[in-house]
């Protein structure tokens, strides 16, 4: 369950903060993105395909994450701002419906939000989460190859890369 996992996610952030690190930018050879089935709030499956063609933004983040929440004014800030043809940010979160439904509501977010069970950390992991922290984005191409991989809290400075970083795949 992904609770067991809970207490390494956090202490391995904590290191990450605890060194002074905003973010770490995870380089590694390009690689094409699995596409597992996830849930929505309401139950109902979500094939990431739905969005095929376009750059696809997935951020992996908890409740229980303080760097993840601090970061979701921004994000919903950038899914309001990009056009949905071309970019399309989806939230996978790792953390149980309940508290991702209150997280949603609180924060009144506008892209959409996928719950992963058990293969949520497995699958971050396979896109290049090697340290397992959270939270954790992937900029992916249209064509499902993966440009670029971020660890830890996004801010201004990083998404103005990742939207220029769209114009370098695909």
């Amino acid at each position: 369950m992904i609770r067991i996992r809970q207490w390494h996610v956090q202490v391995v952030v904590a290191l990450l903060f605890g060194l002074g690190l905003s973010w770490v930018k995870l380089n590694q050879p390009p690689q094409v993105l699995e596409k597992p089935v996830l849930t929505d709030l309401n139950g109902q499956l979500q094939p990431l395909e739905q969005w095929q063609g376009r750059y696809l933004l997935v951020n992996f983040w908890a409740s229980w994450c303080r760097s993840c929440i601090e970061e979701m004014p921004l994000l919903n800030m950038l899914n309001k701002s990009v056009d949905s043809d071309k970019l399309q940010l989806v939230g996978i979160a790792l953390d149980e419906p309940d508290a991702v439904a209150k997280a949603v509501q609180q924060f009144q977010l506008t892209y959409p939000v996928l719950i992963a069970d058990e293969q949520g950390l497995p699958w971050s992991v396979a896109l290049g989460n090697q340290l397992q922290g959270l939270p954790f984005t992937v900029l992916v191409s249209p064509s499902g190859l993966v440009l670029q991989r971020y660890l830890g809290k996004l801010d201004e400075k990083l998404i103005n890369k990742i939207i220029r970083g769209m114009g370098t795949g695909g």
